[in-house]
């Protein structure tokens, strides 16, 4: 990843891209217990010991759960980044670089590992130089 300042003073970002997403924290959307209100019970100290009870599960293994699965995307993705990078190298398949500033974001996919980090630094040096990112990366 590199971080250039335009003539104009605006920060890039110019970096390649292994996964198109990156795990994010999830938390569980607890709307559904409204379901649950609807339920016939006999007595009602039972009912609202029940609804209390599964109000309280459901907001403290909510983020346990989430937590969980943030982990475990994580652990995939340390699986799967080695594999990825492997079949993206030995295939010569198109690396995304991703360029960013605060409200511009463009995409290039170049082939190859190498070239594609030639043409990191060479978007870089436009960048610098212009103040923009080039339209063919690749020249």
């Amino acid at each position: 990843m590199q971080q250039v300042f335009a003539p104009d003073g605006r920060l890039w970002t110019v970096r390649r891209v292994i996964f198109p997403w990156s795990p994010r924290l999830r938390l569980f959307d607890t709307s559904c217990l409204a379901q649950f209100s609807d339920l016939p019970l006999d007595d009602f100290l039972v009912g609202l010991a029940a609804l209390v009870l599964i109000i309280v599960l459901a907001y403290s293994l909510g983020p346990i759960a989430g937590v969980a699965l943030f982990g475990f995307e994580w652990l995939l993705v340390f699986l799967a980044i080695p594999l990825l990078a492997m079949w993206r190298i030995l295939a010569r398949r198109p690396w995304p670089i991703l360029v960013e500033s605060s409200d511009e974001r463009i995409s290039f996919a170049v082939a190859g590992w190498f070239g594609s980090g030639s043409a990191m630094r060479r978007i870089a040096d436009h960048i610098k130089a212009t103040g923009w990112p080039p339209s063919d990366p690749t020249r």
